[in-house]
């Protein structure tokens, strides 16, 4: 999917964003019924938070080997953070800022 932030087609770029968003906002499993005691809740092994500290590392410092121009795609940004608090529950608000800030630290 993030793929797709690098077609020469500005409104394909703007959907591959905003799918990639909702999609880190709904990564996490919710438990919406009451589980059993003897049953222990496993951590999962990816989180979305950093699934996004990923991505952000993927689109913010871009390998050397691609070629397109990051600044034109990485534009795209606004759109996969706007969609990802949109379609994120309130209460995750904290942790995507969290994953946010620490890339404002060399500002």
């Amino acid at each position: 999917m993030a793929d797709l932030l690098f077609h020469k087609e500005e409104d394909i770029r703007k959907e591959a964003a905003e799918l990639i968003g909702l999609l880190i906002s709904q990564y996490d499993e919710e438990y919406r019924k009451e589980m059993p005691k003897s049953i222990e809740k496993s951590r999962p092994k990816t989180t979305s938070e950093e699934v996004l500290n990923n991505l952000l590392n993927y689109i913010l410092y871009p390998s050397h080997k691609i070629e397109e121009s990051p600044i034109e795609w990485q534009y795209n940004l606004k759109t996969i953070i706007k969609s990802l608090f949109y379609n994120s529950n309130v209460e995750n608000y904290e942790k995507y800022s969290e994953v946010l800030i620490k890339y404002y630290g060399g500002l």
